[in-house]
């Protein structure tokens, strides 16, 4: 197998780890083992951590160590500002016609996230949803830097909140706000769903015991 895609296989496993708590915040990655265990050499799982690092989901310490990156308080906030801002940016170049040319699609994955339970599986679903709607706006750039930050999301989210169905965030209200051709009502409709969901958790206070939001 070319070292290319000996990275991306040990990319794709540890970053399955980081997503379904199987590696958990401040945990050390031991390269060697994970290369043993991957049936490769320590150069693939090097890149793939780099790569993992450059995401911001671990971290390169002295001496060849890499542990996973804490996520506090103000790496959750940051992470909730910087989505919210690039989703509404987002919304402004795609909502109207984009939107109501691919309504039955995005419907079909709204029912989709109402039918999962709160979890891992949910976000996932969720962050397909929100990445469909950025890929509307035909802005390259944009949608990579969208589907870095939400992968993030998702390993913030699975380090930090408590899975609970009362948390669920319903998404066909955004579609159908998202329809009408005002670039101002657009943003408005993504913040507002933002803010619903943060606050959803901080009101039910579904965080981990070592976590205050």
């Amino acid at each position: 197998m070319a070292a290319g895609s000996l990275a991306q296989t040990a990319y794709d496993e540890i970053l399955a780890r980081l997503l379904d708590g199987r590696l958990q915040s401040g945990d050390l990655i031991d390269r060697k083992a994970l290369a043993s265990e991957l049936a490769m050499s320590v150069s693939p799982v090097v890149d793939a951590l780099g790569r993992l690092a450059s995401e911001g989901l671990v971290e390169i310490l002295p001496r060849r160590a890499t542990r996973v990156r804490a996520v506090t308080p103000a790496v959750f906030r940051e992470q909730i500002i910087f989505r919210t801002a690039l989703e509404a940016q987002a919304a402004r170049l795609y909502c109207g016609a984009p939107v109501r040319a691919e309504h039955d699609r995005l419907s079909a994955m709204c029912g989709r996230i109402d039918q999962l339970p709160y979890g891992p599986e949910l976000w996932e679903a969720e962050a397909e949803f929100h990445l469909a709607l950025a890929e509307l706006s035909g802005t390259t750039a944009l949608v990579e830097a969208l589907r870095q930050l939400l992968v993030f999301a998702h390993f913030a989210t699975s380090h930090v909140i408590i899975p609970d169905d009362n948390h669920r965030q319903k998404h066909q209200p955004l579609l159908d706000a998202l329809r009408g051709d005002d670039p101002d009502a657009a943003a408005a409709a993504i913040r507002h769903h933002m803010a619903i969901a943060r606050e959803a958790v901080l009101r039910h206070g579904a965080v981990k015991s070592d976590v205050i939001l």
